[in-house]
């Protein structure tokens, strides 16, 4: 007979034993080897979670100013002075410009940028392509633009540069993602209104070679090229009018009547050209619609450093005009709300429906839609 051995059981009961022990070692190796996988997930969960508390805290937060609202986003910017004036030789990071309280911290309510109206007016959004993955503008080309286009547009009071106006992943030193969560949810909501201020900002584009050639670019850049309206989206067809915006060399006569009907200024750069880079730029994305447009962004030679935003913005620009025609209408009701509001105040303060000066307050019915300016706001004496 042979012997057994202890502590092992050798009866049919423990065959189920057996099985479960070899389903528990075979488990135990696969985490033991997947071990940094499962952290890095573990991880990554964790940071979203942490994200979207931040993100949930900045949208009821107590102080209106700090506030993350839909139809009034506040974004950073630097003063048309300070980057006329600036020695370096390019724009410095968000973070660095913030620790040194030089970025404005401001809110643009969408009733009056959708209008073209209040502090859109005095904003400048840069449309540039990164030229290197932590730094944007390597040789200080853009800057100089920047700075060209700003010595003949004086009612550019301030500045949009993305590198220097989100919170960015690198620091100088070359971390990767330094952002506190704060930061990353700042960056992710800013980044979800972005296109609303290239629809109504004035739009300086910097054009290279590979310009076209880019997601976030050719995004930018047609949005520069439309105008919002209540009932959606309006190209600018007439593209002889954009000829004496193309580049910032032709700045020096006065543009003042052609930049009420356009917002953007192409600028050419590096080896780009006004009669080729320029035109074509135009010729591809000027006139098209959401869904043409669509279809131009998702080809595989329209590339993009993050695939997922590829992805989570195309669907966005396919409903563009539906999204327009909805925020006009949201922003009529803001509107309506606030001048009822006002109204009621009149009212408690004075007993009647009658201005300080005398005359008779605005009514409900006064401010229906034909006395609308865009279905906006109460056109009001």
């Amino acid at each position: 007979m042979m012997e057994e051995l202890p502590l092992f059981c050798y009866s049919s009961d423990c065959l189920g034993i057996h099985l479960w022990g070899t389903v528990c070692l075979h488990a135990l190796i696969a985490i033991v080897l997947n071990f940094d996988f499962l952290a890095k997930y573990a991880s990554q969960l964790g940071a979203k979670k942490v994200k979207e508390k931040a993100i949930h805290e900045l949208k009821n937060h107590e102080d209106y100013e700090e506030k993350w609202v839909e139809h009034a986003p506040f974004f950073y910017f630097l003063s048309a002075e300070y980057v006329c004036n600036c020695a370096e030789k390019s724009l410095p990071r968000m973070q660095t410009l913030r620790d040194k309280n030089i970025l404005k911290k401001m809110k643009i309510p969408l009733v009056d940028a959708f209008r073209g109206l209040g502090i859109i007016k005095k904003i400048l959004f840069v449309s540039h392509r990164w030229e290197e993955p932590d730094q944007p503008d390597v040789d200080g080309e853009q800057l100089k633009a920047m700075k060209a286009y700003l010595g003949t547009h004086k009612d550019i009071e301030w500045v949009w540069f993305d590198y220097s106006s989100m919170p960015q992943r690198f620091n100088e030193n070359g971390l990767p993602d330094c952002r506190n969560p704060k930061e990353k949810a700042e960056f992710e909501l800013m980044l979800s209104l972005i296109a609303d201020l290239y629809l109504t900002a004035h739009v300086l584009i910097l054009l290279d070679s590979s310009y076209a050639s880019r997601f976030w670019t050719l995004t930018e850049a047609w949005c520069s090229m439309q105008t919002a309206t209540p009932e959606g989206l309006l190209s600018n067809s007439d593209m002889s009018q954009g000829e004496g915006e193309l580049g910032h060399e032709l700045a020096s006569s006065d543009p003042t009547e052609l930049r009420t009907q356009l917002r953007y200024t192409i600028a050419c750069i590096h080896n780009a050209r006004r009669d080729t880079n320029g035109k074509a730029l135009m010729d591809l994305v000027a006139t098209k619609t959401p869904s043409q447009m669509v279809q131009i962004l998702k080809k595989p030679d329209v590339a993009v450093t993050n695939q997922k935003d590829k992805k989570a913005m195309l669907p966005k620009i396919e409903t563009m005009n539906r999204r327009v025609v909805e925020t006009f209408e949201m922003l009529k009701t803001i509107a309506e709300t606030e001048v009822n509001a006002n109204d009621r105040q009149q009212v408690s303060a004075s007993g009647a429906k009658f201005r300080p000066t005398g005359e008779p307050a605005p009514s409900v019915e006064a401010c229906s839609s034909p006395r609308l300016t865009h279905g906006l706001v109460c056109q009001m004496a």
